[in-house]
């Protein structure tokens, strides 16, 4: 297979997690606020069948994963605007379902044993400068985005009939955040892996909870600590020879498990 880089592996490995995590922890509060702590699994789950799908047809994951998330997080957002009861168990099931129908594709065509592997546990030693400029064309939108509107994206969340008098579009800024959030489940699932990728959505946010004073906080708390459990996780996976997805899910595990008893003490 010719070389993609001229870069050392691990150079751009350490550049893809740390882009990993800050993409994540930027739009993990997001998910937090508004109890959606599901939908980066089920976006990963049902992304399975479309890479099988990819697979069956000689065609690049990527290049079906990016649209098919689009149209899954604008479904979401529909589900969202029309108060769909139990919305969380409804993704659970029906994305574990899409996954179901993967595994099936990828046994009944003899095809993917070894990809099934990288897209379940993630493979981020694997990174190439092509996955490195793609989330690095993702981070750029995806911050813009959050910092042009960071008031009004507040102020839906935080009091959403205040901004409805304000006049904020507020279905159209929860239809792109639920894109946004989507596409980077999406663009993350090479290197994460359809297991470990929501550890780097929920840990970082729920652990600047305990340290937060203000949606402002929480935000920038979130995308610092999301950047560190990955740069930190992959830089131990590098120095013990560990599974570097594992690692950095492993590690928000214990960051979130250690603020929390700290908070705890600290409150008693």
């Amino acid at each position: 297979m010719p070389e993609v880089s001229v870069f050392p592996i691990t150079t751009i490995a350490i550049l893809g997690a740390a882009l990993i995590g800050l993409l994540c922890g930027g739009l993990g509060p997001y998910l937090v606020w508004k109890r959606l702590g599901l939908l980066g699994d089920a976006v990963a789950h049902a992304s399975l069948c479309v890479v099988a799908l990819a697979l069956l047809f000689n065609i690049s994951s990527t290049v079906v994963l990016i649209p098919f998330s689009i149209v899954i997080g604008y479904l979401l957002s529909i589900a969202q605007e029309k108060k769909f009861t139990e919305l969380d168990s409804v993704l659970a099931i029906f994305f574990s379902g899409f996954m179901g129908i993967g595994l099936i594709i990828m046994t009944l065509s003899g095809k993917g044993s070894e990809e099934v592997l990288h897209i379940l546990f993630g493979d981020i030693q694997n990174t190439n400068i092509l996955d490195v400029s793609l989330l690095a064309v993702l981070a750029c939108f995806v911050f813009s985005y959050l910092y042009i509107f960071k008031k009004e994206i507040q102020l839906m969340l935080l009091q959403p009939e205040l901004a409805q008098i304000e006049g904020i579009n507020i279905k159209r800024h929860s239809r792109a955040l639920l894109i946004l959030c989507s596409v980077t489940v999406a663009v993350c699932l090479k290197l994460m892996g359809v297991v470990l990728v929501t550890a780097l959505f929920i840990a970082p946010s729920l652990t600047s909870l305990s340290f937060a004073r203000s949606a402002h906080q929480h935000m920038l708390l979130s995308i610092i600590i999301g950047f560190g459990i990955s740069l930190i996780g992959i830089l131990i996976s590098k120095g013990l020879e560990l599974p570097s997805s594992a690692t950095i899910a492993a590690l928000g595990l214990v960051v979130f498990v250690a603020t929390s008893l700290f908070r705890g003490k600290k409150s008693a």
